[in-house]
């Protein structure tokens, strides 16, 4: 049921793409017959002028009521060629089927365009249009019915993935109480509920005053300290009590409940654990060592480069002075020419 739907929507939107420059070339064609048929029956007695057929309608009074009982009844002439938009309506009925021959009878040239329309347009488009519709949906039916029945349901995935993973998460994780990643390869989970908060209640106690007994600071401290052990632990022990442990800070859990049994059962974890570490090490050793031999390189070639060009320069000085010093000789042979 399901990919038979997949199918069926997938093929609409399919022949949809594929009918975009058929539906452009179609509209450009309809609109051209539209204006020839309008530019071929405007000036003949097809299309009389609304002032002539008002007047002729009207010299009488009982023409004028025929007239508006005409207009009022919709039994009125039609004559569909003498403006554009009728013209492109009835152009674009007789796409569809609707055609009547007896309008082109006044006008042959009107008669030789409506041939012309109905192989052009009525024959031919209207083929290639099923032709168009039918290799479409086959190819979403026999090649792609597959694909694009598991595309959807991708996406489907995609979207429910999306929002069960949204930023609402990682509020709904602050708010009660668990940091921002899920876990690490443990499975630990983070929990930062009161954490900051209780480190700072602690460092009152572990801080030294260095003002002297008659300051301000002084009291003012000591009053901090006495506030929060008599009343805001206490209090906030008794809490915890009521909800199980979860109320209370992670180092006062981490105090109470955590085991005292070494990290390392066995010698052979000891080892192994040993082992990562070096190994952790000497990578990053190495990425040191590599990053050394890069910034070198970069050096070396940057030399290289400034060896070549002060090479170059020379070359060029010492060929100027060679052909300074040719250029001396030459006279020097012509001076000694001359005074032979």
């Amino acid at each position: 049921m399901l990919i038979d739907f997949a199918v069926f929507a997938g093929g609409v939107f399919n022949v949809f793409r594929r009918l975009v420059a058929f539906l452009m070339v179609l509209g450009i064609i309809l609109i051209g017959f539209a204006q020839m048929f309008v530019t071929v029956f405007r000036g003949n007695s097809y299309c009389p002028s609304l002032n002539e057929t008002l007047a002729a309608q009207t010299d009488t009074f009982n023409g004028t009521l025929t007239y508006l009982n005409n207009i009022r009844c919709g039994e009125d002439e039609n004559t569909p060629y003498c403006n554009y938009w009728e013209s492109f309506l009835d152009v674009y009925t007789m796409l569809l089927g609707e055609v009547d021959e007896t309008k082109f009878e006044t006008s042959k040239f009107g008669t030789f365009l409506f041939v012309i329309f109905m192989f052009l347009v009525v024959i031919l488009l209207a083929n290639v249009l099923i032709a168009i519709v039918t290799d479409s949906y086959r190819i979403i039916q026999d090649k792609r019915a597959a694909i694009v029945f598991w595309t959807n349901r991708l996406d489907f995935v995609a979207e429910m993935d999306a929002i069960a993973n949204g930023p609402w998460k990682k509020r709904l994780k602050r708010a009660v109480g668990m940091g921002d990643d899920d876990s690490d390869e443990t499975g630990h989970v983070d929990v930062v509920f009161g954490k900051e908060f209780w480190k700072r209640l602690m460092d009152l106690f572990e801080d030294d005053i260095d003002d002297s007994f008659m300051s301000v600071e002084f009291w003012a401290y000591n009053f901090l300290r006495m506030l929060t052990a008599v009343i805001i632990i206490p209090f906030w022990v008794f809490l915890g009590v009521l909800s199980a442990g979860w109320l209370w800070p992670p180092q006062l859990r981490e105090a109470i409940f955590t085991s005292t049994v070494s990290k390392h059962s066995s010698e052979s974890e000891k080892e192994d654990e040993q082992r990562r570490t070096q190994v952790v090490s000497l990578q990053k050793e190495v990425e040191e060592l590599k990053d050394e031999m890069m910034k070198e390189l970069k050096v070396d070639r940057t030399q290289v480069v400034q060896m070549k060009s002060s090479v170059a320069e020379r070359r060029v000085e010492i060929a100027n002075e060679m052909k300074h010093i040719k250029r001396i000789m030459t006279m020097l042979f012509e001076q000694s020419a001359l005074d032979t």
